[in-house]
């Protein structure tokens, strides 16, 4: 009990908010959408300026998505995230291709510390629960 505790003394000052965490991915959301099946080292110019306006105005599709495509798989995390199932939102972002890796790698890291600190929780709750 008492590592549970200190994991989460440990993780304190690293831990983001719930809000923080969500508007954290809405930004990477974004960038990771953006980028499918971009390849700036084989894109021509109009590519390029297609990507970069893409940059300025992000549309994003909210319905009938395949949960195979990058925009699915972004949409359930997010829903994952917003009902703080932490692990299922973990899980999907890996599913993505390790192409996304550079983009997403600082957010895998904030959701990690909140995976570890709220299964810290869980377990001295239910310790706590079992005292009485």
């Amino acid at each position: 009990m008492h590592n549970k505790f200190l994991i989460i003394k440990e993780n304190h000052n690293l831990l983001l908010t719930h809000k923080k965490l969500m508007e954290s991915f809405k930004l990477i959301a974004g960038e990771i959408v953006i980028n499918e099946n971009y390849d700036e080292n084989q894109a021509n110019l109009i590519e390029k300026m297609r990507h970069n306006f893409k940059k300025l105005v992000m549309v994003r599709k909210l319905k009938n998505l395949d949960p195979t495509q990058i925009e699915g798989v972004v949409n359930q995390a997010e829903l994952a995230l917003s009902e703080k199932k932490y692990q299922e939102a973990l899980d999907k972002i890996l599913s993505l291709d390790k192409s996304y890796f550079k983009i997403v790698q600082k957010f895998l890291e904030d959701l990690s510390i909140m995976i570890e600190t709220q299964n810290a929780d869980k377990e001295i709750i239910k310790y706590l629960k079992s005292l009485t």
